[in-house]
């Protein structure tokens, strides 16, 4: 054979060899990878991102892709997106997308799964040797370089005794596409010294981390010498600029920021970082160049973003001197901080216990208990019975035997000892059925949360199902809120998990003995009739209950404008308009440290003069604090009470504004988004009310519950803007 010919031949099955991995006829897909979390982290109990990549078969391909993982009381759970869970991936291609999944446990394990169109397993995958953060855990994402955000939370476990769980976010394909998928995040920092990974996000991307600030996230933005290209018009960020700019200057004081930061370090200045300057700035300026003079300019603003909150730095937090000074770290933590300051200076966790006799240590957990007590139902404590036991062995033996036998009549017992035992199981079932009920019982909390200036509107919806039997259930639940919306509302339902270490607690590492049937979860459902239920197939054992919570939001343009200003003493005055379509009752309105009552009910359009309202103290009006004898009187939080939904509720709403920390003896961690005290320092009233409306109604099994709620209370919050007095032309 000559030497060229095989040279030929060689050549050509170096060509026609499959060097890559290309698909054969009749191959399946498969899952090649599948990423938990927001680098690498996530919290129990929060709506966690997964980036599932499933690498294409042999044909082309039309399946389902379902994610499981266990809820808060150890139930297999199954995760679909939308009423339409079907995906198509051509012959041979890559397939990557965002899912969400909602763990319950910190041991929990997640398993994604790929069906075909008919339902066949093609491919699984489990990840196991996942560890999520604590359901309370304070989480910070950091987008972009490092900034020392490791550093800080040493710093702070070490000063305050505050455990930082940290992230960082460097590449476009680490950012989920839905706004949820940054639930568990606290606080999300940003920098831009240099092109940040934001700015090459797409629309979808940018706009899912957007919707989280409006709808009450927290971001700690840094820019400096690029705020004139960042804030320009037609700009992805312009809706974040803390005003108009005015000019970068490259001379700037640092003391101000010395003192905001507590640092025995000086700071200099450098001529390569200069200074954002904004005029008309809004919001509220925490820390100016100096001591805040008439000529100190802005360093540090917080404002607000709809219902969330940005924390602006005016300089480059990752460029010369802040990147070289030894105090950056007392800085970032003062930046992060996300208590008022009145619990700052309480001195953080140090007036919180452990997990007490009432399992838990999160006011969530207290409205949780609380929604799970319901009119004629009684809870059969140990004592009664072991009592009565104890009785019906009596009755059965010796009072029995030594009766029957006063009598002259033993040989009755053959008659009375069944009787005895007939007549003491139909009490025991009288007993049930009179302490357990009957029927489907249903306890309801809903907080309606409107922003005046962006039309954001946010509800909460906490709920507890009781079942005197054992049943399945199909669940649903409808938005009604009491204001004109442009569009249907997006709905998460989902179950309400106990956080910490308790009985029940999702920090837990037991297993509990519950129903193991699974149940689904749909998620991103587009509201048509015909559409399967958000929560099918929920398990409930006997005289036992499921607490439920659920996040939900639309937009309103149809708002009704008050007239409110700050006077010079930091007062409100004006007047406020209710913009609903509901009447309020038990009103207020919330500004600064200030609460102002409103008398009667506040029909759609009423209006109130503040000028005739006597201005009380706000934390004195949360804490029911008195004046009696000229010696003031405190009502005392019990945190075993379970008595008073409405009143957890009210503490969850304001909790920084009453100082909970120190009030309650309670931390507020795991829904620390329903808390709107920081808005009422940046520029904007609340207005304050209860409506007898339900803002939301549960389905089950396709018909709505409102005949079997038990308690049910509604809470409506709008946020307004309020003039700066005119004598503050900063």
């Amino acid at each position: 054979m000559k030497p060229h010919f095989l040279v030929t031949c060689c050549l050509t099955l170096a060509m026609l060899w499959p060097w890559g991995p290309v698909a054969t006829a009749g191959q399946d897909p498969t899952l090649a990878d599948v990423t938990v979390g927001l680098g690498g982290v996530f919290k129990v109990g929060h709506w966690t991102p997964v980036l599932v990549t499933i690498d294409g078969g042999g044909s082309d391909f039309v399946g389902n892709l379902e994610l499981t993982a266990p809820d808060s009381d150890d139930v297999v759970t199954r995760f679909i997106q939308g009423a339409d869970t079907s995906i198509a991936i051509p012959r041979g291609e890559r397939w990557t997308g965002w899912r969400y999944v909602k763990l319950g446990k910190v041991r929990g394990r997640l398993q994604v799964v790929l069906r075909a169109a008919d339902g066949t397993l093609v491919s699984s995958r489990s990840v196991e040797r996942v560890t999520p953060a604590t359901a309370t855990a304070q989480w910070v994402v950091s987008v972009g370089p490092d900034v020392g955000v490791a550093e800080t939370a040493v710093f702070l476990a070490r000063v305050r005794g505050e455990k930082l769980t940290t992230s960082v976010l460097q590449e476009r394909e680490q950012f989920p596409d839905r706004w949820f998928g940054y639930e568990g995040v606290d606080v999300l920092l940003v920098t831009t010294g240099t092109e940040s990974v934001l700015e090459r996000l797409s629309d979808e991307q940018y706009g899912a981390l957007f919707e989280w600030l409006q709808l009450g996230g927290r971001l700690v933005f840094s820019a400096g010498k690029r705020a004139e290209e960042l804030f320009r018009d037609g700009s992805r960020f312009h809706a974040l600029r803390p005003g108009e700019l005015f000019e970068l200057d490259t001379y700037w004081k640092a003391s101000g920021l010395e003192n905001y930061a507590r640092a025995a370090e000086r700071l200099t200045s450098n001529d390569e970082a200069p200074l954002a300057v904004f005029q008309s700035v809004r919001g509220r300026t925490v820390c100016y160049e100096g001591a805040g003079g008439a000529h100190d300019r802005a360093l540090v603003i917080q404002y607000p973003c709809g219902l969330g909150l940005v924390t602006y730095l005016a300089l480059d937090l990752e460029q010369p001197p802040l990147a070289q000074w030894p105090a950056r770290s007392r800085l970032l933590a003062r930046l992060l901080q996300s208590r008022s300051e009145d619990e700052d200076a309480s001195g953080g966790q140090d007036t919180l216990g452990q997990v007490t006799h009432v399992g838990y240590d999160d006011i969530s957990g207290q409205l949780r208990s609380a929604l799970d007590q319901y009119s004629h139902v009684t809870m059969v404590r140990f004592s009664w019975v072991a009592g009565l036991l104890v009785v019906y062995l009596l009755v059965l033996g010796p009072l029995d035997f030594f009766g029957l036998h006063k009598l002259g009549r033993p040989q009755w017992t053959w008659f009375t000892f069944p009787l005895i035992v007939v007549a003491c199981c139909a009490l025991a079932v009288w007993l049930s059925q009179r302490w357990k009920g009957d029927r489907l019982k249903a306890n309801q909390i809903d907080v309606v949360d409107v922003d005046f200036a962006e039309g954001t509107v946010r509800g909460t919806t906490w709920a507890s199902i009781y079942s005197p039997r054992a049943a399945r259930l199909a669940l649903d639940l409808v938005p009604q809120p009491g204001v004109t919306t442009t569009g249907a509302p997006g709905v998460l339902l989902s179950w309400n998990g106990l956080p910490g270490t308790g009985l029940g607690g999702m920090n837990t590492t037991a297993a509990v003995d519950v129903l193991s049937d699974e149940y689904t979860i749909r998620y991103e459902r587009d509201g048509a009739a015909s559409e399967p239920a958000a929560l099918a197939g929920l398990p409930i054992n006997a005289s036992a209950s499921k607490g439920l919570f659920s996040r939900w939001w639309t937009s309103t343009e149809s708002l009704t404008p008050s007239r409110l200003k700050a006077t010079a003493g930091g007062t409100l005055e004006g007047v406020v308009v209710n913009p609903l379509d509901v009447e309020l009752s038990h009103g207020f309105v919330y500004y600064e440290n200030w609460a102002y009552p409103i008398e009667g009910r506040l029909g759609p359009g009423d209006t109130v003069d503040l000028q005739y309202i006597t201005a009380l103290d706000l934390k004195w009006q949360l804490s029911r604090r008195r004046v009696i004898e000229s010696r003031e009187a405190i009502t005392p939080w019990d945190r075993a009470d379970l008595s008073d939904p409405a009143r957890v509720a009210e503490m969850l709403m304001f909790y920084g504004a009453a100082s909970g920390r120190v009030y309650t003896r309670l931390s507020h961690s795991y829904q620390s988004y329903v808390d709107l005290s920081q808005l009422l320092h940046t520029g904007q009233a609340i207005l304050v009310g209860v409506s007898r409306t339900p803002a939301s109604v549960l389905h089950c099994d396709g018909q709505p519950l409102a005949d079997s709620l038990d308690r049910q209370w509604t809470y409506y919050r709008v946020s307004l803007p309020v003039q700066p007095p005119a004598a503050d032309t900063r």
